[in-house]
């Protein structure tokens, strides 16, 4: 069981707080890509990708958008991305969609309060201050969510959300 509790990461570019969160499980549907750290620049043409379809996916839920990273267990290399939106059952997707079930479990969730372009370096100051520590390791093979309310995703600034799945739940 987790105990509800803030911290604070200091990065080059500011400090990062967190907070713990309980999440629920959600029904991702988007695009899938392949990346590597080399090729991870290329994730915005993918966003590019999804836009269009954006409110005319069956069964979408509007607000939010998530990226969902997660690395392969197969020794492969890389990471995948799941460029998305929550819908509320897994319907007639467009073409080339994929879905991603996220179980109901534990997050730290480190806001972003810079431009999305600078959303690399706030995942790498989580990856060195909080993933690198033994026993922090993601659950479920899913590594990070990142969370786009409407206005952060469609200019860039707003609320944007970095979630990071963790062990137990939370005592409230």
């Amino acid at each position: 069981m987790l105990v509800r509790r803030r911290s604070v990461l200091k990065s080059d570019m500011n400090e990062l707080t967190s907070r713990l969160e309980n999440g629920r499980m959600l029904l991702i549907a988007g695009l899938r890509e392949h990346y590597t750290m080399e090729t991870a620049g290329r994730i915005p043409a993918l966003w590019e990708r999804l836009v269009p379809y954006l409110g005319n996916i069956p069964g979408q839920l509007l607000g939010v958008t998530y990226g969902v990273v997660s690395h392969p267990r197969n020794g492969a290399g890389g990471f995948d991305y799941v460029a998305g939106v929550e819908v509320s059952e897994v319907g007639d997707l467009p073409a080339g969609f994929v879905t991603e079930t996220i179980p109901a479990q534990a997050y730290l969730v480190y806001p972003h309060r810079q431009h999305v372009s600078k959303l690399r370096e706030t995942m790498d100051a989580i990856r060195r201050e909080w993933i690198a520590v033994p026993g922090h390791q993601p659950e479920y093979g899913l590594d990070v969510i990142e969370r786009y309310e409407w206005e952060g995703f469609m200019t860039g600034f707003g609320d944007i959300e970095v979630w990071v799945p963790v062990s137990g739940r939370i005592s409230t």
